[in-house]
């Protein structure tokens, strides 16, 4: 090897641990990227019927979701939801109910949705159930 070459290594060599991070950076953030252009998100769009609900009166309700890509609403008085859905079905929404802030978390499938909902100022869930 040529001195001028060993040079041009050695210039290198500084470079190799930050490229490495920079990579190791985009297989991290290239898929949380995909989904939030909305990739690949189960279609949870249309009408459900609520087949669980931690209070009765709910039960055989109608709710129709209305999804753009990764991200949905719903509304059901006296709740109006927002969240989003993962490519692998995962569940995350919030909102008000009346005058409550409300989180669920469950995840979607072909023909069920199901959450665990909680009150901002509770820790007791709700369990949740969607057919279509």
């Amino acid at each position: 090897m040529t001195r001028m070459s060993i040079a041009k290594l050695n210039a290198i060599e500084p470079v190799r641990p930050f490229a490495r991070g920079v990579f190791a950076s985009l297989l991290v953030w290239l898929p949380l990227a995909c989904e939030e252009e909305g990739a690949s998100c189960p279609d949870i769009d249309g009408p459900w019927t609520i087949s669980q609900h931690c209070e009765e009166e709910y039960l055989q309700d109608s709710v129709t979701v209305e999804q753009e890509a990764c991200s949905f609403s719903t509304e059901i008085e006296p709740a109006e939801l927002t969240g989003t859905i993962s490519s692998s079905g995962a569940l995350e929404m919030q909102g008000m109910v009346g005058i409550r802030e409300m989180t669920c978390d469950g995840d979607a499938r072909t023909a069920n949705i199901s959450l665990d909902c909680y009150f901002e100022d509770t820790l007791e869930a709700c369990e949740v159930v969607l057919v279509r």
